[in-house]
């Protein structure tokens, strides 16, 4: 079976278009996705309907819970977030709103893998977590091993960037540059990030995707252009465009003021 991993759709129909027409063509059975469904952009239903109508399976993102659930603490999120995410409960349609609330959380699928978001495990939203350093995976690989001990593979997203963790029981590494095929070692544990399907944080704007082949136990990266100005004209009527230059500062910005209050 070939199975297309994708993550981050952030409501981006040209961007998934793209990496559907993309991972059919190279013979995907079936299309998981890593969460976050909507935010950011202006189409959320468009994007649902998408993925339904594609039959992609897929868990909920810190975006997607932040419009169905209203525990969900948006200071965590930057300001361009938070008006997206308020405006796509407005749009939202009842059908589509009922979708993204049942969506499941991190979960290990029979066809033998696990997806998750930001974090396996974590309260009460580890979605909202992200996977920064040696910490972070360590972490990761131990609760992989306590929650899900028969689990050799696991892939996430909320990063936007496409790298690969790989633990062979006395050490853990990292793969992340020229990512393009890999073949998966059945004595090892893996946990991936197939990169987002728009918003890339690593510097190439094209959509990312892997695709698993478990006959072969090999992983293809993919890169993916896509037409970015139907979408970018819509969200931009919305009112929810901001310049990439002035995300990457607040960005910058808010990390700063939170080590600052952790050094006092």
């Amino acid at each position: 079976m070939r199975f297309a991993i994708i993550a981050d759709i952030h409501s981006h129909t040209a961007a998934l278009q793209a990496v559907i027409k993309h991972a059919r063509a190279n013979s995907a059975d079936k299309i998981y996705c890593c969460g976050d469904i909507v935010g950011y952009h202006a189409l959320p239903n468009e994007t649902i309907d998408l993925v339904k109508s594609h039959s992609i399976i897929s868990i909920a993102g810190n975006h997607d819970l932040a419009v169905t659930n209203s525990e969900i603490d948006l200071s965590d999120f930057w300001e361009v977030a938070v008006k997206a995410i308020n405006w796509t409960k407005g749009v939202l349609t009842d059908s589509n709103q009922e979708y993204l609330s049942n969506l499941p959380r991190t979960t290990f699928f029979n066809d033998g893998f696990l997806l998750f978001h930001g974090a396996i495990r974590g309260k009460p939203f580890p979605e909202m977590s992200r996977i920064r350093n040696k910490d972070d995976v360590k972490i990761a690989f131990t609760d992989m091993s306590h929650h899900f001990p028969k689990c050799q593979l696991a892939f996430f997203g909320h990063t936007h960037v496409p790298v690969v963790y790989v633990n062979n029981g006395d050490q853990t590494f990292e793969l992340h540059n020229d990512l393009i095929k890999l073949e998966l070692n059945k004595s090892n544990r893996y946990i991936i990030n197939p990169g987002s399907i728009c918003l890339s944080r690593d510097g190439d704007m094209r959509s990312s995707y892997v695709i698993y082949d478990s006959g072969s136990e090999t992983l293809h990266f993919y890169r993916i252009s896509y037409n970015n100005d139907n979408v970018l004209n819509s969200t931009k009527q919305a009112g929810l465009l901001q310049p990439r230059y002035q995300r990457i500062a607040r960005r910058l910005l808010k990390r700063m003021i939170k080590k600052i209050g952790l050094a006092r």
